[in-house]
């Protein structure tokens, strides 16, 4: 996980660097969120953190990429179902958002100065993978994916403003719906890494790919494996005598077979 250190250590400098100066943070970490977001080895790393952390963690979703207390920072990735779009909010301290798959769009809104204080709609803002961008404390927005494919994005949320560290970090309006994004989020989280894999065919995508088998049911993984045998037969032969062990009656007969004909190609 080096890729992952190394932009914890460059994150954490420039946030100490900058103390005080809240948009030029914000401007130096969305440029080397941009490199990073470029980088195969970066994203490949995230993908097999969230591997490891799906293996090890119930709520796998709530845990930072990265974490800090001293500055104050917390990295998040999150995995958007198709379709969906966040109540209004916003954070108290400055953020940077980057497109890692597919698409994403962001609202931003204002009181309209009326007795109602109904929230006006500002601005509309489209990004695509290795997009990225940043909010100054106090901005009222929103993250959609409106689209009808899954989308990823990483997160870095500031702990501090220009006078120091904030204590509340996050309003919505209105509260926060609660269930909504945990539910199908591992199974959507495997889509998107295999959808990236497939699209990025090198020796660490395969074996992102390969990782995804362990944690997927059944039918996901068989799905895998089928596409995983385009791109490494000996690696997806392996994953499928796996699978094999995983499966009981019928279905583990008939894949019994199919790799015991595999397994004569490989004699």
């Amino acid at each position: 996980m080096q890729a992952i250190e190394a932009f914890r250590d460059d994150l954490l400098a420039s946030i100490v660097e900058h103390r005080g100066d809240v948009k030029t943070t914000a401007l130096v970490v969305r440029n080397r969120m941009r490199d990073c977001l470029a980088s195969e080895d970066f994203v490949a790393a995230s993908w097999r953190w969230v591997i490891e952390r799906i293996r090890c963690e119930p709520l796998w979703y709530k845990q930072p990429l990265i974490a800090s207390i001293d500055p104050l920072v917390n990295v998040h990735l999150i995995f958007w179902p198709p379709q969906f779009r966040n109540n209004p909010h916003r954070h108290n301290t400055w953020s940077v958002t980057g497109v890692v798959h597919n698409a994403v769009k962001v609202r931003t809104f204002h009181f309209a100065d009326d007795e109602n204080a109904q929230l006006e709609q500002d601005r509309l803002l489209g990004g695509e993978a290795g997009d990225v961008g940043y909010l100054l404390p106090g901005c009222i927005h929103s993250v959609s994916n409106e689209s009808d494919a899954e989308a990823c994005t990483l997160h870095v949320f500031g702990g501090e403003d220009d006078e120091g560290v904030v204590t509340e970090h996050t309003i919505w309006y209105p509260s926060r719906g609660e269930g909504e994004m945990a539910r199908g989020a591992r199974a959507r989280a495997i889509r998107i890494m295999v959808e990236w894999a497939l699209a990025n065919p090198t020796a660490a995508a395969i074996e992102v790919l390969a990782e995804c088998c362990d944690i997927a049911d059944t039918q996901q993984c068989l799905e895998i494996v089928k596409r995983l045998s385009s791109l490494d037969s000996r690696r997806a032969y392996e994953k499928s005598i796996e699978l094999e062990q995983r499966l009981r009656g019928p279905d583990r007969v008939r894949l019994g077979a199919i790799n015991r004909e595999l397994a004569k190609a490989w004699a």
